[in-house]
């Protein structure tokens, strides 16, 4: 049996490439750049430390805790809600961002919720009960699940698209005021 060049070729290269795996061998080792990993989760909730996201999330809590019937002052919620990121150090045009994204934030959320029975089950109600308590009592500490991020081929361009996630930074982009712009019938 014979064998000619280009065979031995063929399987030599075959052979190189399936053992640069094996050995350890990858583009990061030969460039010098080693692969970037996803940082480890906190093993639970943490703290929202930006106060766009805080309001987002009282705001939901808002809106929730009225479509389920809870007896507030919505008003007097965001009143002291606002006032008490003022005293946090908010400059002017910050809390005009700040209130802005509060009220569409409660708007879509009451929009999202809708009309419809069946919102209100048990387990929302008992989960809106403790956060509105705290709220009301002016400790607007909110804390969140983190999220896994996108470790995909396109990394950090592809985000949560989950339903009920509304990203502040979209909401305060002029290029989409036509749809943020919130009514002023509330």
């Amino acid at each position: 049996m014979r064998i000619d060049s280009r065979t031995v070729v063929v399987l030599l290269c075959g052979l190189m490439f399936s053992g640069c795996s094996s050995m350890g061998l990858s583009t990061a080792s030969i460039t010098g750049s080693e692969a970037k990993k996803a940082p480890a989760l906190p093993p639970g909730p943490v703290v929202v430390v930006d106060p766009m996201r805080r309001a987002v999330k009282i705001a939901e809590l808002s809106a929730k805790a009225e479509k389920c019937g809870y007896n507030f002052d919505a008003a007097r919620l965001r009143t002291a809600f606002l006032a008490n990121e003022v005293q946090q150090g908010l400059d002017a045009a910050a809390t005009t961002k700040l209130t802005n994204t509060y009220d569409l934030a409660r708007q879509l959320t009451l929009r999202e919720i809708g009309e419809g029975e069946g919102y209100c089950t048990a387990a929302r109600t008992d989960a809106i009960k403790p956060a509105l308590r705290q709220v009301l009592a002016g400790n607007f500490v909110v804390t969140e699940v983190p999220t896994k991020q996108s470790t995909g081929v396109f990394g950090d361009l592809v985000t949560d698209s989950s339903p009920g996630k509304l990203n502040p930074d979209w909401v305060l982009d002029p290029k989409n005021q036509p749809v943020t712009r919130p009514r002023s019938s509330e």
